[in-house]
């Protein structure tokens, strides 16, 4: 009997390279999520490296231009922060749109291979009862001969 053949392969090779895509873009969007988060995490702590200077200024005398100074970089940081985290929420939002698009590229897949695997058992199954029916008959062919003898 000739060998198994899936005539949906090429379906679902091309599934499979979709899904690899998929993955990679996941990836990547998490990858910017990671990097986003550690720049704040960055300014977080830029923020009380400016506090602990502020505190260390006005326990001595400081001049009015250092106060000043202190107080912009502080606002500027506090800008910065909240653009961070606006940009976070962004990302994190589209990282979850594409862990959605994997999830559903993977289901595509996955069903054909669940199609591929019952067709195997099927092909399988079929193998095996014509195999049977070979034995079957040579073993007839074998009686009818001792039969005559």
């Amino acid at each position: 009997m000739k060998k198994f053949e899936f005539r949906l392969e090429p379906v679902l090779r091309l599934r499979d390279q979709a899904e690899k895509v998929k993955q990679k873009e996941f990836a990547l969007a998490v990858q910017e999520v990671r990097r986003c988060e550690t720049d704040i995490v960055y300014v977080l702590s830029e923020i009380d490296v400016s506090h602990e200077g502020l505190r260390e200024a006005e326990t001595r005398e400081i001049e009015p231009w250092q106060l000043i100074f202190h107080r912009r970089y502080l606002n500027h940081l506090q800008k910065q922060l909240g653009k961070l985290h606006a940009e976070l929420q962004a990302l994190a939002k589209k990282a979850e749109a594409k862990r959605l698009e994997l999830v559903e590229a993977s289901k595509r897949k996955k069903s054909l291979e669940k199609l591929k695997g019952r067709r195997r058992d099927e092909y399988v199954y079929e193998a095996a009862r014509e195999e049977q029916k070979m034995f079957d008959e040579i073993g007839g062919v074998f009686r009818e001969r001792l039969k005559n003898v």
